[in-house]
């Protein structure tokens, strides 16, 4: 899915984003982040370790409406908490 040279997590991050029909910065402004936040997280090189935070993440798939498979999907472990 990452296209070569960006990490896997910006890649599903855009991909998310333009299925929704938003721009960076309608999605980093619903979720309460900085909008070069999000253009760096989606053109964040393969190799690098520095990934949003568990709230960032919740906080940027509840704006997507991403399900919590689209959530595992981002890498991490609590998509529970988008059903609950």
């Amino acid at each position: 899915m990452a296209s070569e040279g960006t990490h896997p997590f910006g890649a599903l991050l855009r991909s998310l984003r333009v299925r929704s029909g938003l721009s960076q910065n309608q999605l980093a402004r619903r979720a309460g982040v900085d909008p070069a936040y999000v253009n760096r997280l989606e053109r964040a090189s393969p190799t690098s370790s520095s990934l949003p935070s568990r709230k960032v993440v919740l906080a940027l798939a509840d704006t997507l409406d991403a399900g919590p498979v689209d959530v595992e999907r981002l890498g991490y472990d609590y998509a529970v908490e988008l059903i609950a």
